[in-house]
């Protein structure tokens, strides 16, 4: 079937159903393809995983909302972890900024290059929705059942291979045979997982329990990295396609790009919920509130209000990533004191933070301007951004704030004796 993939508004997705799935894609790229095949497993950078790892071709999605503000958020956290070698590929490179071409491969980008570097990546790209139900089946499978499973497969010639040639180290030889000996370890115990499974009751687009190829083993499929279910094809096993009928290209407010989608949908989510991704090799920061913060830098921003939002943006992600490492550290069952922090080591950054900034700034110089004198810019931005945690704050508070605080400190340097008590 050919044609054109539809839309629909980011804001009339139905996110109450547990039936919805989400699949990021250069959707311009690579229209040709998925207006006549859907998505395949045959295309996109994920679909084989590093190292040839993932041998059987198939579609990577996320399940739900949860599934796809943990991928966006996920990506978000890449570049802060990775050197700059990783992202001169085909894929990535022309998204990479300037002041990144002349560094060497093995820095990490600053916050300003890592940001510079997403929003380029997220604007060439686009998220596509879908129906995607669960395979149903007679029984469920326990954990206890998984781990017998996972035990046998360590037994098998395959696994013994594998561990072999990583052992090794030579890459060319584990890409040429590491993915047949997989490929055999589903075959030698799928037929396992399908005596508990029991009978198919309907037949869906994923499973919630698969095989792992890079982790040669059954398991849990995680909702911000699901595949679709294997099938066997004439072309041998693949993962499911998705229609191209049952694909919908979402918009929002006459945007098509993977930041307008996840804008809009973010704005929708559960706050009480926290959409970063919590596993025990991974334990990521909550990225998305800056990230959109600085998508909304107004184009007449002044390098001094960019520069004290970079700042804030360092300073919050070196102290949650301390209480992560605690929190990571406890979960393996370490006794550890809990981290000390001041007010000013976490900045709320959410809704309007850098534009309130920006505002405030231009009010106060105004003002000043009005009255014959002026006040030290970062006096200015420092008190708007320590007071944004509340956000009935408005610009005339900040202002006041601003004239009371700079009093206080010109009654307390004219007073000795005041100092000292404050002191004490």
């Amino acid at each position: 079937m050919s044609g054109i993939i539809l839309t629909i508004e980011a804001k009339d997705i139905d996110l109450s159903s547990k039936q919805l799935g989400f699949h990021f894609t250069n959707i311009d790229t690579r229209e040709n393809t998925i207006s006549t095949e859907g998505i395949i497993g045959k295309i996109g950078d994920n679909s084989r995983g590093g190292l040839g790892k993932e041998a059987i071709p198939k579609p990577f999605i996320s399940i739900g909302l949860q599934g796809i503000l943990q991928t966006f958020n996920r990506t978000l956290n890449i570049p802060f972890e990775n050197p700059l070698e990783d992202f001169r590929d085909k894929e990535h490179e022309q998204y990479l900024p300037e002041s990144t071409k002349r560094k060497s491969g093995k820095t990490i980008m600053t916050t300003k290059e890592a940001f510079q570097f997403l929003k380029r990546y997220f604007l060439a790209n686009t998220y596509l929705v879908f129906e995607a139900g669960q395979t149903q089946y007679e029984n469920e499978i326990t954990q206890e059942q998984l781990d017998e499973i996972n035990e046998k497969i360590k037994e098998l010639d395959e696994y013994q291979s594998i561990q072999n040639l990583e052992v090794l180290g030579d890459e060319e030889i584990l890409k040429r045979h590491r993915g047949m000996n997989s490929i055999g370890i589903r075959y030698d115990t799928v037929g396992l997982i399908n005596s508990i499974r029991g009978k198919m009751l309907s037949d869906g687009l994923y499973d919630e329990i698969d095989y792992n190829e890079e982790k040669l083993k059954w398991e849990i499929q995680l909702p911000n990295n699901t595949h679709t279910k294997i099938i066997e094809t004439s072309d041998g096993p693949q993962g499911k396609p998705i229609e191209p009928q049952n694909l919908k290209r979402i918009t929002s407010e006459g945007r098509t790009d993977a930041i307008a989608a996840v804008g809009a949908l973010f704005a929708r989510r559960d706050k009480s919920k926290s959409y970063a991704l919590r596993l025990p090799h991974v334990y990521d920061i909550e990225m998305i509130e800056p990230f959109l913060e600085y998508i909304r830098f107004p184009d007449d921003l002044q390098k001094y209000e960019e520069d004290e939002f970079f700042k804030a943006v360092n300073k919050y992600r070196k102290a949650t990533g301390k209480k992560l490492r605690v929190e990571r550290k406890k979960s393996k069952g370490y006794e550890l004191p809990e981290p000390q922090f001041s007010e000013e080591d976490i900045i709320y950054l959410g809704g309007n933070g850098i534009l309130k900034i920006h505002q405030i700034a231009d009010s106060i110089i105004s003002e000043r301007k009005m009255l014959g004198y002026t006040l030290p810019m970062d006096e200015i931005v420092r008190t708007a951004i320590s007071n944004l945690n509340n956000s009935e704050t408005s610009i005339s508070d900040c202002i006041s704030i601003v004239d009371s605080e700079k009093r206080e400190r010109s009654i307390s340097k004219d007073n000795p004796d005041l100092q000292k008590s404050e002191q004490k």
